[in-house]
């Protein structure tokens, strides 16, 4: 466990005691299919503002041939909602309004369906460990317990400025016969930095998407340890932790990977490799 920098004892406190309470958070959130971009939910004026959101992004797209250019519009549209943090929001689409989500999960869609860059098309949904080894940054998320949680850990639900939400990083390391992970979340900002780290294993199997039937590769996760300050906590304690847990491969390209919530399909991840 390393700090950036040495944190105040009181900080340390309030991020010791937020870990014991955050650890009991459960997931939440129902099952919605997202299907298209549902222009029927925004008013007039909404629809005219993410049209001209979408008309600058599809301009800045690169001459790229083939499908890729998706991609690069997804990129773009999470630039454009990262670069708002300066105004005071939070990262990774934390506080992404309505239309924002709309937005992302209409051009996700849109991806998915790349026949030329998605390693989960081209290798028929089978998906290895050594797709995925590597440092994965997270850019965006559309999980409700992450949003209420304000963090995967569920300390950036503490008042203090210090538990802070401000990136996430998974590092998908091991074998072909035992996987390890290892989530490091970042609070605070100057001097305050603050990490938690989440470990555990993780491997990959071969299933069918259970509402279109295509194959897809899952990548389950086991955490076992939550440390956060002085605190050490058992993962399988940690109800917040549940999203990570299970998720499905929609979308690997070498520097992306859009993988969706098992048990609500609604809710991606969207990650950069560093």
């Amino acid at each position: 466990m390393n700090f950036h920098s040495k944190p105040p004892r009181f900080s340390i406190l309030v991020l010791g005691i937020a870990c014991y309470i955050t650890g009991v958070i459960t997931s939440i959130g129902a099952f919605s299919p997202t299907r298209g971009f549902p222009w029927h939910r925004l008013s007039s004026c909404s629809r005219q503002g993410n049209r001209l959101i979408l008309s600058t992004i599809k301009d800045s797209d690169t001459a790229d041939a083939g499908q890729k250019r998706q991609q690069d519009r997804l990129l773009s549209l999470l630039e454009y909602i990262e670069n708002r943090v300066a105004e005071g929001r939070l990262p990774c689409g934390l506080d992404a309004t309505d239309n924002e989500q709309d937005l992302v999960a209409s051009v996700i869609a849109e991806v998915e369906q790349d026949q030329v860059n998605n390693l989960s098309t081209l290798q028929s949904g089978k998906i290895t460990a050594k797709d995925l080894f590597g440092d994965w940054q997270l850019l965006y998320t559309s999980s409700q317990t992450m949003i209420i949680n304000k963090s995967l850990s569920g300390l950036g639900r503490s008042a203090s400025e210090s538990a802070q939400f401000t990136s996430l990083v998974q590092k998908l390391g091991g074998s072909r016969f035992l996987g390890t992970v290892e989530f490091v979340e970042q609070f605070g900002k100057g001097e305050d930095v603050l990490e938690a780290f989440i470990t555990g294993e993780w491997y990959t199997k071969p299933e069918r998407n259970p509402f279109t039937g295509a194959p897809i590769t899952v990548i389950d996760i086991d955490p076992k340890k939550v440390v956060c300050g002085p605190s050490t906590q058992n993962g399988d304690q940690w109800g917040s932790l549940g999203p990570i847990k299970r998720l499905d491969i929609v979308y690997l390209s070498h520097d992306l990977m859009i993988s969706r919530v098992n048990v609500n399909p609604e809710y991606v991840f969207v990650w950069q490799r560093l």
